[in-house]
């Protein structure tokens, strides 16, 4: 809901992958991206610009995952949470 209403989205997937060291999930989306979308909300002054980005992250870094955003090509925002594999065999 959130990548439709908040990046103007119309895709969105997401990819999962692991290897022996890592799990990887990333969020790809063709919308507008995420700094115009941030600079959108600030335009009509909305409060929670950025709120639930920024909840991901505390809530990857609460389980000892690395987290990033970066622009997608041509168009859109990949979020990505990289969970380390010693991290995942701990919480089972």
């Amino acid at each position: 809901h959130n990548v439709s209403k908040h990046a103007k989205a119309r895709k969105a997937v997401l990819r999962v992958s692991e290897d022996s060291a890592c799990t990887r999930f990333e969020l790809i989306d063709d919308g507008i991206g995420v700094k115009q979308s941030q600079e959108n909300a600030l335009k009509t002054k909305k409060k929670s610009a950025g709120l639930g980005l920024r909840s991901m992250e505390y809530r990857a870094h609460q389980i000892g995952a690395e987290y990033s955003i970066d622009p997608a090509e041509p168009s859109g925002t990949i979020v990505s949470i990289v969970l380390p594999r010693t991290m995942l065999l701990e919480k089972i």
